[in-house]
C-alpha cells in the first residue's frame, strides 16, 4: 500500500481504515510505502505504532518503505523508532524482506 502527501489529523482515519482493509486482504504482513510522504505528525506516528502492535498480536508483520534521507525517515529516526519499527530503503526491499525470515 503507497501513501502520498502528509499524514496528519485530518487524515490519519482513513489511513486507519485504509491499512485494516489491507491486513484483512493478507495473511502474512502489510508493507506500507511511505516514500512519497512529505510530513507525518504525531497521529500518524501513532497509527504506526498501534498498526504495527495490532499486526504483531495477529501473527503479521508491518514493512515500511522510506527513503533514508525522506521526512518520514527523519521523523522515526529523531523519535527513535526508526530502530523499532521495520523499515526499508525501498517498496521492493520491504517485499523482499518477507521472503528471507
Amino acid at each position: 500500500m503507497s501513501v502520498h502527501g502528509e499524514i496528519d489529523l485530518a487524515n490519519s482515519g482513513q489511513l486507519e481504515e485504509a491499512l485494516l482493509a489491507v491486513e484483512n486482504e493478507t495473511g502474512g504482513g502489510v508493507v506500507l510505502d511511505l516514500d512519497e510522504v512529505g510530513f507525518i505528525d504525531s497521529s500518524g506516528v501513532r497509527l504506526l505504532i498501534l498498526f504495527t502492535e495490532r499486526l504483531i498480536e495477529r501473527g503479521m508483520e508491518l514493512r515500511i518503505a522510506c527513503a533514508p534521507n525522506g521526512a518520514v525517515r527523519r521523523i522515526l529516526d529523531s523519535t527513535g523508532l526508526g530502530k523499532k519499527l521495520m523499515l526499508h530503503e525501498s517498496r521492493d526491499d520491504a517485499v523482499e524482506s518477507f521472503g528471507s525470515r
